[in-house]
């Protein structure tokens, strides 16, 4: 009897601490990676002027005549435009999430190009105004005006009206497609995951407790799986953002997306570290409570404190 107590007892923790490593896992994601507030508020993190002047502001500048000194407004376009990139980067977060929560079964987001076109046109007017090039800057200023406001319309004009952002298996590659169909199914049902581990928990906590019938084993059998999982998912995040943040700077990528895929993953692994700090710390708590909960049991049958194992 004492043998099959025991196997339940260890089948009981062993159970514990893997649902409680899975529930850690799904608690992060849930906070995190599959909650489109977190990710839109991350992406605002992100200074959009800065990557676009990384990634495309030189080729746009090596388009340009150089006699015309537009360098300047290219810049100064991105800098103008940031918040309105980040806002349409926003919207297309929801619609995906709305696509892999099962909220829509493809996604198209149409977005108005005109304030850029707007943005260039006017930049580039007052460009021109500030340093006439030398074929116009001796004419009448109503002539210079006309082709200044021609010269930027015609830039403006290279950029679409519209730009509409598809997401949908039909535009999915097939290799990708399994993959997609997986998140889709993980993000659908992370929150019945979520709730579920939690009631598998408490009925594990409630068995270990039929099983042991006093408070200190109790507590010593909860303080086990909580300490192991808060101090190993702890060392396991710290030894991986060890090993990985300073790889990010070697991924070729343009620096400022570097820099926020650094501070991502780092806000990504934040609730996850407050979570183990909590676990740890709440199996010591346990654990005290079971040397102690020894002591005063002993003192209350007039018998010696055991001494606690080493």
């Amino acid at each position: 009897m004492k043998f099959l107590k025991g196997l339940a007892i260890t089948l009981a923790g062993f159970l514990l601490f893997v649902s409680l490593s899975a529930w850690s896992t799904v608690f992060m994601l849930k906070q995190t990676l599959a909650n489109p507030q977190f990710v839109a508020g991350e992406i605002n993190k992100l200074d959009t002027a800065q990557l676009g002047k990384e990634m495309v502001g030189d080729q746009i500048k090596a388009q340009l005549p150089a006699d015309l000194n537009l360098t300047g407004a290219v810049d100064e376009v991105f800098d103008e435009m940031a918040p309105w990139f980040k806002q349409r980067l926003e919207d297309i977060t929801y619609a995906v999430f709305d696509y892999l929560g099962g909220k829509a079964e493809h996604v198209s987001v149409e977005i108005s190009l005109e304030p850029v076109k707007t943005a260039i046109e006017a930049k580039i007017k007052q460009a021109l105004a500030g340093s006439l090039p030398s074929g116009i800057a001796g004419m009448p200023p109503a002539q210079q005006a006309e082709l200044i406001d021609q010269y930027a319309a015609q830039y403006a004009d290279q950029v679409p009206d519209n730009y509409t952002f598809e997401f949908g298996e039909d535009n999915i590659p097939p290799e990708y497609r399994g993959i997609v169909s997986y998140l889709r199914w993980a993000v659908t049902n992370l929150n019945a995951l979520y709730w579920g581990l939690i009631g598998l928990m408490v009925v594990l906590a409630l068995g270990l407790f039929a099983l042991y019938r006093d408070i200190k084993g109790f507590a010593r059998s909860l303080a086990s799986p909580l300490l192991t999982v808060g101090v190993l998912g702890f060392a396991g995040i710290w030894i991986s953002e060890s090993l990985i943040l300073p790889q990010t700077g070697m991924l070729g990528l343009p620096p400022e997306l570097s820099r926020w895929l650094g501070q991502f993953i780092a806000d990504v692994d934040a609730p996850l570290k407050t979570l183990y700090i909590g676990l740890a710390a709440d199996g010591v708590v346990l654990f005290l409570v079971s040397i102690f909960w020894r002591r005063s049991a002993a003192r209350a049958a007039g018998a010696p404190a055991e001494t606690p194992p080493g």
